[in-house]
């Protein structure tokens, strides 16, 4: 008989490996984050999703490595990954095991993610797979391509499903002024049948005296990363701007750059 108020003991943990300078090799087993900070609460009064950060450490390594437009469109999102219901204020699953592996130097960047999740009261175990590649070229240029796959085992009133998403990204500086990066992402739910895009591309020209640029993002209605996020789906973005960068002249002068930008930068400390 069960003690009232004992608990089951549980062993986990997480193991390194450095194999080289620049490889590195990650475990993990019977894991459930439990030392993550709360998320913050959130009243979300819009159709678009609310994003909340990563804040499991084994996550947040090396996290950078992997594609996103920086606020939106995310092909892999690590959220998704140990949480029920991940994009809002998710409980803990436990995982069972994980393992990854970074290989990153000068030349090219090499990930490897898999992970097994284990089944809850409301759903069934899932397996997380990745891969991602990217080659740098020239001084500060590099393209790349990721493929995720998501397979949800079935359980009780859940059905199992296989949800696979591929993309590609590149980004371009061919001097200091210029700037044009994006990315484009597909994926295929086996559960809907369906295939869906989205993507984003980025142009800037930023001198010394004055910024142009032009952003446009887009998500199709069908477009469903089993291991991303999207800010909402059946949406079009376009974003054009510039401004002019006034820097005084005088060397003694107590401002040295006045500009739209930082100056919506310095607004919400002033109220």
């Amino acid at each position: 008989m069960k003690i009232p108020g004992a608990s089951d003991p549980k062993i986990g943990g997480d193991a390194k490996w450095a194999i080289n300078s620049h490889a590195v090799l990650d475990l993990t087993f019977n894991t459930d984050f439990a030392q993550a900070d709360v998320d913050r609460a959130v009243n979300n009064l819009t159709r678009f999703n609310v994003f909340f950060p990563e804040r499991r450490q084994f996550f947040l390594e090396n996290s950078g490595i992997y594609p996103s437009d920086g606020g939106s469109i995310y092909p892999y999102f690590s959220r998704t990954i140990g949480l029920a219901n991940s994009q809002f204020n998710a409980s803990a699953v436990p995982i069972d095991a994980g393992i990854r592996f970074n290989d990153r130097n000068e030349k090219r960047t090499l990930s490897g993610l898999y992970v097994h999740q284990r089944a809850s009261d409301d759903q069934g175990g899932a397996n997380f797979g990745l891969a991602r590649f990217q080659k740098n070229f020239g001084k500060q240029n590099n393209f790349g391509a990721m493929l995720t796959h998501r397979y949800d085992e079935s359980g009780e009133n859940v059905s199992s499903n296989h949800n696979t998403t591929l993309t590609t990204d590149f980004f371009l500086r061919p001097n200091d002024t210029w700037t044009v990066n994006g990315l484009v992402s597909a994926s295929r739910d086996e559960g809907t049948g369906k295939v869906g895009h989205a993507g984003n591309l980025y142009t800037g020209l930023n001198r010394n005296d004055w910024y142009a640029g032009w952003v446009t993002k887009w998500v199709s209605q069908d477009y469903l990363p089993g291991m991303g996020f999207v800010f909402g789906n059946n949406v079009i973005h376009h974003n054009p701007g510039g401004y002019y960068i006034w820097r005084p002249k005088k060397e003694k002068s107590l401002i040295r750059r006045a500009d739209p930008w930082h100056f919506r930068q310095l607004l919400p400390q002033c109220f």
